[in-house]
């Protein structure tokens, strides 16, 4: 059972757990964040949303 694999050198190689589709690119489009009323704001007035694991 000798099946050679072809890969496209031309497609970058981003494996089973790529989520770069759900990134707003390019980094930094949005201006600065800061806190207002309690939530994150971006500059241009887009609300910031940050996701992080559990700290103990």
């Amino acid at each position: 059972m000798n099946k050679r694999i072809r890969i496209g050198k031309k497609q970058a190689n981003t494996g089973v757990m790529d989520f770069s589709y759900l990134l707003d690119a390019p980094a930094g489009k949005h201006g600065f964040i800061t806190e207002r009323d309690g939530h994150f704001y971006f500059e241009d007035g887009t609300r910031g949303k940050m996701t992080t694991p559990p700290v103990r």
